[in-house]
């Protein structure tokens, strides 16, 4: 309370409005910003898990189609006294002598072969053993040319049976009969490739997917 001129005057601090301080604007901003950092990385994770998921659907889809080529081809085995099994270049390559279904041969010869640099598996018809001379399969007026059964390859082993059951000898070679052959893919994107992370990477490998199935020969 301060006199002046004869009167009395109350002299009191400026009142404060409300209002953020610049310390308390920094603090909100990091605060935001490590917020929406981690719904990014939620939301990158989860669109990458869908369509990892939707990747890993294409590599069933394609390896089924590849194990049902492989059964209707030895579905068309000849009858006993007529056959040959080859399995050459260390598993990766599989020759079978089949029924023809359409031009003058009776027989053909289907060779599937992993071609391990490009990732691919691939399905050709032949009139000859030594495969030289290509087939008219399907009967269309012209050769057939090779089919690729199999993409995103990374591994590709075939044995037929030699003795025993299941858990018998299975082996390489040529042969003239057998009761099954055994096949053994894996399929996936490829994670050897340059310039992919290590995280990326780990998602590719969730991505593979590895097969192990045995097809019997029924035309015994």
């Amino acid at each position: 309370m301060t006199d002046l001129c004869g009167k009395q005057v109350s002299l009191s601090a400026p009142r404060r409005t409300a209002a953020f301080t610049f310390i308390e604007l920094v603090i909100a901003i990091a605060l935001s910003i490590v917020l929406l950092r981690g719904m990014y990385t939620i939301f990158h994770a989860a669109t990458r898990l869908a369509s990892m998921c939707e990747e890993k659907t294409c590599v069933l889809l394609e390896a089924s189609a590849a194990f049902d080529y492989m059964a209707g081809d030895l579905a068309r085995v000849p009858a006993s006294g007529n056959r040959l099994f080859k399995v050459q270049d260390g598993g990766q390559t599989l020759i079978v002598k089949a029924l023809a279904r359409a031009g003058s041969d009776p027989y053909v010869y289907i060779k599937y072969k992993y071609e391990s640099g490009g990732g691919k598996l691939t399905r050709s018809v032949w009139k000859d053993e030594s495969c030289s001379q290509r087939a008219d399969d399907d009967g269309d007026g012209s050769d057939d040319s090779d089919m690729v059964v199999g993409r995103q390859v990374k591994s590709f082993d075939v044995e037929y049976h030699v003795a025993g059951g299941i858990d018998g000898t299975w082996g390489a070679g040529e042969a003239d009969n057998t009761k099954a052959v055994k096949v053994a893919l894996e399929q996936g994107s490829p994670s050897w490739r340059a310039g992919v992370s290590d995280g990326d990477k780990d998602m590719e490998r969730l991505q593979s997917v590895e097969f192990e199935i045995i097809l019997p020969i029924t035309s015994l």
